[in-house]
Order: structure tokens, then sequence, then C-alpha cells
């Protein structure tokens, strides 16, 4: 899971949604007249790129550093196990009950974390598709708009 998140360009998935938002900018700023629904449609499902993946940027960041403290937190913790520490950094003794929350927790993180890579993986990639799949069309009919003049 992590080196298909890591592999997302969040750049160009970023790219991808300010074309849209330009072309669907232009599209309301010098159309005129009534528009075929056909065509509505299209811009429509265009203009909710932008919404598969709100604040991209962020939760990206945010996702990758959760990633790196999970694997410091459970290697500092794998450490401690394996030495018998009987302290934790904070002076709070380590029983074996201390252990079990502590994995449970680490637990609870790393699920919520893989989640949240699966989902941005997962619309990365219908973004993607769709912003290829859309693109052209709604190109072709931007460059068929004429711009109003001001």
């Amino acid at each position: 899971m992590e080196p298909g998140f890591r592999a997302i360009d969040k750049d160009a998935l970023q790219a991808m949604v300010d074309t849209a938002m330009a072309h669907v900018g232009y599209i309301q700023r010098n159309y005129e007249g009534s528009m075929r629904d056909d065509l509505a449609l299209l811009v429509d499902k265009y203009r909710s790129l932008r919404k598969l993946l709100p604040d991209l940027g962020k939760r990206y960041n945010r996702a990758l550093a959760e990633i790196d403290s999970t694997k410091i937190q459970l290697a500092t913790l794998k450490d401690a196990m394996a030495i018998g520490a009987n302290t934790d950094a904070t002076g709070r003794k380590m029983s074996a009950e201390y252990y079990e929350k502590a994995l449970a927790e680490e637990k609870r993180t790393a699920e919520l974390l893989l989640s949240e890579l699966k989902l941005i993986t997962e619309r990365s990639e219908v973004l993607r598709e769709r912003f290829d799949s859309l693109m052209p069309k709604v190109k072709y009919f931007v460059d068929s708009i004429p711009e109003r003049k001001k």
C-alpha cells in the first residue's frame, strides 16, 4: 500500500484539477444561452473532479508524516519490548498491560492510516481516469466557445 501511495504525483493531480476548474470557469464566463443536457452533464462531471480529493496536498502530507511517525513508534515499541524495558521515556512503568495498550493504540492508528492511504490512492486513480476521459471532450467544447468581449 505504501509504495503505491508514495508513487502518487500530487502536483500532477492538482494540475489536473486546476486545468478542469480553468475550463469550467472559461465556460461559465463565455458560454451564452441554454446548454444542451449532454454538455451540461459533461461539464458537471468534469467540475466534480475537485470533489474527489479535497485538500489533496494537506491530506497527502499528513498521511506521509503519519507513515513515518507510525514506523518510528512501532520500532521504538519493538526495541523496548526486545530489551525488556520497564519504564518509557516519560518514566511510566512499562508492564504487560502497558504494552497491550500501546500495541492496541498503534494497531488502531495503523488501520486508520491504511484506510486513508487506500482512499487517497483509489481516488487519485479515479481522478486521473476521469480527467483523461473527460478533458479532451471539454477542451473541444471550450475551444468552440468564443471569448466574450469585456
